[in-house]
């Protein structure tokens, strides 16, 4: 073969491995193409995929959050209504804390106030008992000279008056028994004043020993109370107020096993034994006080004192008395403001039946008053009776004598006329002022007595007793 041909088969051959290398390049082409067109649409598919995914994941989330805010919301709701709820019941604990203090504050300031007044109506008895002693007193020794001195100027008319020879008979047997007469009953009289006397002042002597006694028991009663209080305080009694801590600090003192519930209760029933035991001892104080200063003047003169009301009630009649009672009531009630809660709870605080303690109402007779209805009022009424008649028939002597000596040693009728109706006239004069009746002191406030409420003695309270009274029928008032 030529170059030519040649050279055309090598054309030829680089020109077909140019068209296999263009077709295997164009095949490459292609393939890389379909390639990238599948890879792009795998893609897409899984962009697609993903962004599904996550959207769906997003709404999960999202839908997750707003179900933690709404749980979340919830609990915050649920903790501002607890919160509220325990707001308002603290403030209602707050509240009736703060009322029952004040109740507290109330009723152990009227408690005080009463006591106040029990002390200072005990301190103007005793004043008032005095000052009628004074009075009486300064009475009957006025009552004692006068007798004395008429029983002088009596004993003066036997030594110096001397009758007549001539008297009559029916003059020397008037005045012999007149004279005799009044130095009979002057005599009585100055005795029954001197009795009278020494038995007042006996009283008063024993009323104020025994006032004294009184109160040297309620300090030894009062003692032995804060004797026992300080030993709870410093003892190792179970007290229930304590706190966990110390609670536990006092268990763990005590071995485990059967013996620490015992001990505990062992504990707790001493310290109530100790509450009950200061409780009646406060009762037993407080019975004490009102025995000795109430029902010591409950005696004879209450009962004069009730049989006056009912005699001025029969006169007045039932109906005048029915009106009046329920006028009393009312005005008691209209006064009256405090609840029957607060009586329970005063009564409770005393504990102690120290104010309806009487089965009968506090008469307004002082110990001192009562004594003297009781023992005194009739040898006093005599005494003075005495007096008179002793006075008067002493006066009668006078006159027979003065008449003798006008009639027989001066014969003079018109003298011994004269001074017969000059005496006459100042006895009558004289008995007319001595039958006048006493001033009455009109005292609307105090004719009747004030309604009182009566109720039953709270649990647990001691009931006073009759030990201590003061004994008044002495040697000189019996």
């Amino acid at each position: 073969m030529n170059w030519s041909d040649q050279l055309n088969s090598s054309v030829m051959d680089i020109l077909n491995l140019d068209a296999l290398v263009s077709l295997a390049s164009l095949g490459v082409s292609l393939f890389t193409v379909d390639q990238e067109r599948r890879h792009h649409a795998e893609a897409k598919k899984l962009e697609l995929k993903h962004h599904k995914f996550m959207v769906e994941m997003e709404k999960r989330l999202h839908d997750e959050q707003i179900a933690l805010d709404q749980k979340s919301v919830d609990a915050d709701k649920r903790r501002h209504n607890e919160s509220v709820r325990l707001s308002n019941n603290l403030h209602k604990q707050a509240v009736h804390l703060e009322h029952t203090l004040h109740q507290a504050q109330l009723y152990s300031a009227l408690e005080q106030h009463l006591q106040d007044i029990t002390s200072d109506l005990i301190v103007a008895g005793k004043e008032a008992d005095r000052d009628m002693w004074d009075q009486r007193n300064a009475q009957f020794q006025t009552l004692l000279l006068s007798a004395t001195v008429m029983f002088a100027a009596g004993m003066a008319v036997i030594v110096e008056g001397e009758l007549p020879q001539d008297t009559g008979n029916v003059l020397i047997v008037g005045y012999s028994a007149s004279v005799g007469m009044s130095f009979a009953f002057l005599f009585v009289s100055i005795i029954l004043c001197i009795r009278i006397v020494v038995s007042m002042s006996d009283f008063m002597y024993h009323l104020t020993n025994h006032h004294q006694g009184v109160v040297s028991g309620l300090v030894q009663k009062a003692t032995g109370v804060m004797n026992d209080v300080i030993a709870i305080q410093e003892g190792g009694e179970y007290v229930p107020f304590t706190s966990r801590e110390q609670n536990k600090e006092s268990e763990e003192k005590v071995a485990p096993g059967e013996k620490r519930p015992s001990f505990l209760k062992h504990q707790k029933a001493s310290y109530e034994k100790k509450l009950n035991e200061l409780r009646e001892k406060k009762a037993e104080i407080n019975s004490y006080l009102a025995n000795q200063y109430l029902n010591r003047r409950l005696g004879a003169a209450d009962r004069i004192q009730r049989k006056k009301m009912h005699k001025k009630s029969m006169r007045k009649g039932e109906s005048q008395q029915t009106t009046m009672r329920r006028e009393g009531d009312e005005k008691f009630g209209r006064v009256s403001t405090m609840s029957m809660t607060t009586k329970r709870h005063l009564s409770r605080q005393n504990s102690n039946y120290s104010i309806h303690t009487s089965e009968t109402d506090v008469p307004s007779m002082t110990e001192f008053e009562a004594f003297w209805q009781r023992n005194l009022r009739f040898p006093a009424k005599l005494a003075m009776r005495c007096f008179y008649v002793g006075t008067t028939c002493l006066l009668f002597a006078i006159s027979f004598l003065i008449y003798a000596r006008f009639m027989l040693t001066l014969q003079s009728e018109v003298g011994a006329y004269t001074f017969v109706v000059c005496v006459a006239v100042s006895l009558l004069l004289g008995g007319v002022v001595a039958c006048l009746p006493s001033p009455k002191i009109h005292t609307p406030e105090h004719e009747y007595p004030a309604p009182t409420l009566r109720s039953p003695a709270p649990a647990g309270s001691v009931r006073p007793s009759t030990d201590y009274k003061i004994d008044v029928h002495h040697s000189h008032a019996s």
